[in-house]
């Protein structure tokens, strides 16, 4: 049997990714780097991964039953982890795609133009 403050300490690639999802445990190292969503499965690293059922062939424990969650509804737990996605305008285009860096269009950026002869 696993405890929570066990799971909580495995929240890095360092220390070995652990998650849990119906009260058991599972080591995610070398998933998160096949994980679709790329890095962002890191956010559930050291605690609740909910709904998650691929993960059975990485289980190495249970929690016991006095520390299993009780998850918020869906739309809570997608509000939180979306929470700080930011939002591009259509106006703006990626210029990079480590982190997100905008330009806008030539045509926008001379459309207000304040200058000599102009008011």
């Amino acid at each position: 049997m696993s405890e929570q403050a066990d799971v909580k300490q495995h929240a890095s690639l360092a220390d070995r990714v652990w998650v849990t999802y119906a009260g058991e445990v599972f080591d995610i190292t070398e998933f998160v780097e096949l994980h679709p969503g790329g890095i962002h499965i890191m956010l559930a690293a050291g605690g609740a991964l909910e709904p998650f059922w691929i993960l059975q062939e990485y289980k190495v424990g249970e929690l016991r039953p006095e520390e299993k969650i009780k998850l918020p509804p869906r739309q809570t737990l997608t509000r939180i982890v979306y929470a700080n996605v930011v939002i591009r305008r259509s106006a703006q285009m990626v210029l990079q795609s480590r982190k997100c860096a905008f330009a806008r269009t030539q045509m926008r950026c001379t459309e207000n133009v304040i200058g000599p002869g102009k008011s």
